[in-house]
């Protein structure tokens, strides 16, 4: 599908696929009568399917929004987290295995260095005697984005190379239902504003869903020179609740959470240079979850799957429909 693109030496080429018809998308401005033609075909045919090999250039994610905006007007800076996040995962599924195909890195490797993968996907990186970046080379390992339309309801699918394995999906799965209870949490702060000492358990339960109990002071003594009750009692968060003052507990969350998280990577492996901060799915289920709060819509994180030699993320969202009976 893109190799005539890369023939022609079109940099960074992205696709509109609608039925058997595939549009560049490169040359076409926002402006101009084609785009709003296509946008127009997008809302008559109520799917579609974007791809790309690398995210980088800006405009990418200014088509990807478009589109999503022509079927629920604004909802693309609601989800702009949560599409970043997946098809920023997708990506480094895909370089990793190219970077494997190539000999960069050693088949047992979960992912590529961040520096290589960035080469990569800016294609600066080239093969030695060759004249196209490595990013080209393999022409059918690329990111799909799924997007339709049904009902009420805007489905999300991003379609990358790959296998995920089960204990990587129950991670994801225990993430995303962290990110939800985050979510209500907060929700029940604002109205209730609990001190410390009477949800200290329910914020204890957030941690220990991923660091066993046995393990988890020892490891937060690790990251923190305060222990667990006089850090959070001591907290900038809970001075505001004390003082009632409301403010958001998640990202207060996500500080202690990374801490964690590099404790126990350089705990598990102290030469490892690059490993994902791991909020990634817990973010984004709190932002759907926090939207129905924000916005009135609604939504849910599918969990990762496999599909042929394939992974299929993603997430759907929706505006809430009022039916009345006279």
């Amino acid at each position: 599908m893109f190799k005539e693109f890369i023939e022609k030496k079109i940099g960074f080429p992205m696709l509109i696929c609608l039925g058997d018809e595939n549009i560049l998308l490169n040359d076409i401005t926002p402006e101009s009568f084609r785009f709003h033609e296509i946008m127009n075909l997008i809302k008559k045919n109520r799917e579609l399917r974007l791809a790309f090999f690398s995210s980088q250039p800006p405009f990418v994610f200014e088509r990807i929004h478009s589109v999503c905006d022509t079927f629920i007007s604004g909802i693309s800076q609601k989800i702009d987290t949560l599409l970043r996040e997946i098809i920023k995962n997708g990506e480094k599924e895909n370089i990793t295995l190219i970077a494997k195909k190539v000999g960069l890195i050693d088949e047992k490797i979960k992912c590529a260095p961040l520096k290589l993968m960035r080469k990569i996907l800016n294609e600066e990186y080239y093969l030695e005697g060759e004249m196209i970046p490595l990013l080209d080379k393999f022409p059918e390992i690329y990111i799909n984005v799924y997007i339709k339309v049904k009902e009420n309801e805007l489905h999300i699918e991003i379609e990358n190379h790959g296998f995920i394995d089960k204990k990587t999906q129950i991670m994801i799965q225990n993430r995303i239902e962290t990110g939800h209870a985050l979510a209500l949490f907060d929700l029940r702060q604002e109205f209730e504003m609990k001190k410390f000492e009477e949800c200290s358990e329910i914020i204890r339960g957030f941690y220990l869903r991923e660091n066993p109990a046995n393990t988890f002071d020892e490891l937060w003594n690790a990251s923190n020179n305060q222990n667990f009750n006089e850090f959070w009692n001591e907290s900038p968060y809970f001075n505001c609740i004390n003082s009632g003052t409301y403010t958001s507990f998640y990202p207060y969350f996500a500080i202690c959470y990374q801490q964690l998280w590099a404790a126990l990577k350089k705990k598990e492996n102290p030469s490892e240079e690059h490993f994902s901060a791991g909020m990634g799915y817990i973010q984004c289920a709190f932002i759907i979850e926090a939207n129905r709060n924000l916005y009135g819509t609604y939504g849910k994180i599918f969990t990762p799957r496999n599909q042929g030699d394939r992974t299929m993320a993603g997430f759907k969202i929706g505006l809430p429909q009022i039916e009345i009976d006279i």
